[in-house]
Formats: C-alpha cells, sequence, structure tokens
C-alpha cells in the first residue's frame, strides 16, 4: 500500500506532459542540457534538530508590518530542481502581489543586489522559477535555512515592480561552500515530499 502511494506521489520529470516543458526551462542552475541536469550537493556539517528548531524559532520572531512568508528550504530548492514549487501560499500572493504569472525582484536585506526570477500560477499552487536557482546558489541557500519573503514593493493594484525581501536565517552560520555535480535525467524523480 505504501508504495503504490509512492508510485502515485512521484512526479516522473521525464515523463510529464504538461510541465514537462515548464520544468525544462524553470531554471537557469538546473537547466536540462543533453539529458543532464546540474545540481549540487551540500559539504555542511551535519545539523541536529535543535539548529533546525533555531532557525525556524528565529525567524517566526522576524517582526515587520509588510505582508510576509515563511519556507524552510527543502533539497528541491536548494539542490537539483530549484523550484519553489507550492510553498508559497496562492491565497497570499494572490492577494498581495496578483494572480498572474509575472517577473519578481528578490534581494537580500540590506544589500541592493536584486535577482531577477518568475512567479507562474498553476492550478496546484505557486512556482517560483528562472532565477531562483542563480538566488539560491549565489546567496549559499542551505537544506533547512529559513527563508521569509516579505513584499517591500509593487504588489497587488500597484504598477510597480514586485520586490521580495528575502530575509535567509541560517540552520548553522559557517558558510560552506557547495558541490556541482551532473545527473542523468533518466533516473532523476521528484516526489511531493521532496517539494
Amino acid at each position: 500500500m505504501m508504495q503504490k502511494k509512492e508510485e502515485e506521489d512521484s512526479i516522473d520529470i521525464i515523463n510529464r506532459d504538461e510541465d514537462e516543458e515548464e520544468l525544462k526551462m524553470e531554471n537557469d542552475v538546473g537547466k536540462r542540457v543533453d539529458n543532464i541536469r546540474l545540481s549540487y550537493s551540500t559539504n555542511r556539517r551535519q545539523v541536529t534538530e535543535e539548529e533546525k528548531q533555531r532557525a525556524y524559532r528565529l525567524a517566526t520572531r522576524h517582526s515587520s508590518d509588510l505582508p510576509s512568508v515563511l519556507i524552510t528550504m527543502q533539497p528541491s530548492h536548494v539542490y537539483k530542481f530549484f523550484l519553489l514549487m507550492q510553498t508559497i501560499p496562492k491565497k497570499w500572493a494572490v492577494r498581495h502581489i496578483s494572480n498572474r504569472s509575472q517577473e519578481i525582484q528578490l534581494r537580500v536585506p540590506p544589500r541592493e543586489k536584486k535577482w531577477t526570477a518568475q512567479v507562474r500560477y498553476r492550478p496546484a499552487g505557486i512556482v517560483v522559477h528562472k532565477g531562483w536557482s542563480k538566488f539560491s546558489v549565489d546567496n549559499n541557500l542551505e537544506e533547512h535555512d529559513v527563508c521569509i519573503f516579505e513584499l517591500s514593493q509593487g504588489g497587488k493594484g500597484n504598477n510597480m515592480p514586485v520586490v521580495l525581501d528575502v530575509f535567509i536565517y541560517r540552520v548553522v552560520d559557517e558558510l560552506v561552500p557547495l558541490t556541482q555535480s551532473y545527473v542523468p535525467l533518466s533516473h532523476q524523480k521528484i516526489t511531493r515530499r521532496e517539494i
């Protein structure tokens, strides 16, 4: 029974019909090249449950009057597929950004550098792609880091470009560069648990 459930929950990247083209073009770091996907692996030491909880507690104490959403980074966000898929609540995005696919800017305060990403609205939820991978790698995001995405400019009913400030609460303060690797696509699957 469990195996059948896992099979139902898995999404075979190669055989997807509707979203295959989207996944092919979704991310610049993890894009397909001759049936190979560039991915990354961590060199960080093993993290403890206490460190994970600490990062989450610090993030939940983030205080602002601006609309924001908290996301704990998963492997599919920062190592291999580089998709924030269905992690930004659709209701939040529709209420504060808009209900259409668009380009957004990501920024890590207090720096002024911005990364461009795409937000795509799907029936099942919001996907942040195209540019998310560059942002993730440039900022050395790792699994279990917690990010607060705060709408600092633009949004629904406003003609200014959308800028989301991203506040990063790291599980481990020491930054260790990620290692690049190439994975054959024919063996890659993504499950809902990885997203």
